[in-house]
């Protein structure tokens, strides 16, 4: 339309509210519920005025028929969401399965949960809440 202005509106405040929503994972018959252990890393994200954090551990869950299906599916809701709320962040994400778990429950509330980011400096470590920072 001519004459008016349009605006687009800053995603920013739209991926601070998603975070704060729990995403349910739920085991249909004929699947298992995993906990799965994740580090990501091969990445440099600058954390406030700390040392850039080059890594993290989270838990991640999914549904699945088998384990290989769930940590296929764990690494790419990681990577996924890597993309989505960490676009400034240097370097390749790299995602590797440290321990996966069938559960006996059939559901979860959240299928991610918060990070545990580390720098280079082995004293340094940043435990962010999955309200404040979910990936």
């Amino acid at each position: 339309m001519e004459g008016n202005e349009y605006h687009l509106l800053s995603n920013g405040w739209v991926v601070d509210f998603l975070r704060t929503f729990p995403t349910p994972v739920f085991a249909m018959p004929g699947t298992t519920l995993y906990k799965h252990l994740v580090h990501g890393h091969g990445f440099s994200q600058p954390i406030a005025e700390s040392t850039p954090a080059i890594g993290f551990y989270t838990t991640v869950f999914t549904a699945a028929a088998s384990v290989k299906e769930a940590q296929a599916k764990a690494i790419a809701r990681m990577k996924s969401r890597w993309e989505t709320f960490h676009p400034d962040a240097d370097g390749v994400l790299f995602v590797d399965i440290e321990e996966s778990t069938p559960l006996k429950r059939r559901f979860t509330l959240r299928s991610v949960l918060g990070l545990s980011l580390y720098s280079e400096d082995e004293d340094e470590v940043v435990e962010t809440p999955d309200v404040w920072i979910q990936v």
